[in-house]
């Protein structure tokens, strides 16, 4: 016994059915081998809760990226846009510039804001 947790051992398990699917389909001749990996079962795992921010840690964040670099303000901006709009980091990361409509004649939404990040724009 290795130690492993059983997170680890599920882990692994995914990828053995993988590979013993993958034989399966290939290799006619294992099929029966092949049904008797895909039937072990994983263990069962928790799931921890998701933890939220204290209420000192996203002025925190926001207050360590530096405004003098490029990287800072990147930064800045990306954890902005992610707490005023909730969207996922997933969401985020599929955004580029031909999403964003900067010309006077595109609708104005206003942008929600919440107790850590208040609004910039004066409104």
């Amino acid at each position: 016994m290795r130690g492993n947790q059983a997170q680890t051992r599920n882990d692994r398990l995914t990828a053995i059915r993988s590979f013993f699917w993958h034989l399966g389909a290939s290799d006619p001749a294992s099929i029966g081998v092949a049904q008797r990996v895909l039937t072990i079962l994983a263990k069962r795992t928790t799931s921890a809760t998701p933890r939220h921010l204290a209420d000192d840690e996203p002025a925190a964040l926001l207050n360590a990226s530096d405004p003098k670099k490029v990287q800072g303000r990147r930064d800045h901006a990306l954890l902005l846009f992610l707490a005023r709009t909730g969207a996922r980091v997933s969401e985020a990361i599929g955004i580029d510039a031909a999403d964003l409509r900067l010309d006077e004649n595109s609708p104005r939404k206003a942008i929600p804001t919440c107790q850590y990040f208040p609004s910039t724009t004066g409104s």
